[in-house]
């Protein structure tokens, strides 16, 4: 698996092939699997519509490039409080579709962030992930960390799920960071779409050395 620190074919080679000398060279990944967490909850109405145009422009980047695949949870879905599988890992055309249909502001106030990494480093929820892609899940949200099921995940038990090599970015405010520094890799939530689309894009420039 890509950027999982480890060397799974054996090569001596960790998250790399060897090349000619014996030399460890880093791996081309082709195969990104990004998965959108995306907070519906009425505190983000103000950055709502920022919110979907970074989505769309950071994804429409790799809309022809078919070792792309993205999917969308929503926290809260209709259900306030639980994690809501909008859609699995889909084409392109699929996704914006969801974005357009799905990701509305529903009002709730239990936002399960915490539960939807969970979820994802776990592969309870299917959202069907490629053996060879680089996972990559961008949580939205401008709340702390939270939990709502039984026993309450954690900032520890979230990130220790993500033992595949998965790369966490969460976009939010300064001052919700710390709920994330654990595994998390942060970019600031604005207004400006532009902006919050431009920091995704580091994400797929180099994703192993992040």
């Amino acid at each position: 698996m890509a950027c999982n620190l480890f060397d799974d074919d054996c090569d001596g080679c960790i998250d790399g092939t060897v090349v000619e000398g014996g030399a460890c060279a880093p791996s081309n990944t082709e195969d990104f699997d990004i998965v959108y967490i995306i907070d519906t909850s009425g505190s983000m109405l103000s950055v709502h519509d920022a919110v979907k145009e970074a989505m769309r422009t950071f994804t429409a980047t790799y809309q022809h490039n078919p070792h792309f695949r993205f999917g969308l949870l929503l926290v809260p879905g209709p259900a306030d409080g639980v994690v809501y599988m909008s859609l699995p890992l889909s084409v392109f055309e699929d996704f914006i579709i969801a974005l357009d249909t799905d990701v509305v502001s529903y009002g709730g106030a239990l936002e399960p962030s915490y539960d939807a990494i969970r979820a994802l480093g776990d592969d309870t929820l299917r959202v069907g992930w490629r053996r060879e892609a680089t996972r990559i899940i961008i949580l939205f949200t401008d709340e702390d960390g939270q939990s709502f099921l039984s026993p309450t995940n954690t900032e520890h038990t979230a990130c220790s799920s993500l033992d595949h090599g998965e790369y966490l970015a969460v976009v939010t405010r300064l001052e919700f960071m710390a709920s994330f520094d654990e595994c998390g890799h942060h970019f600031p939530l604005t207004l400006n779409s532009g902006e919050m689309a431009t920091s995704l894009s580091e994400i797929i420039s180099d994703p192993c050395s992040m």
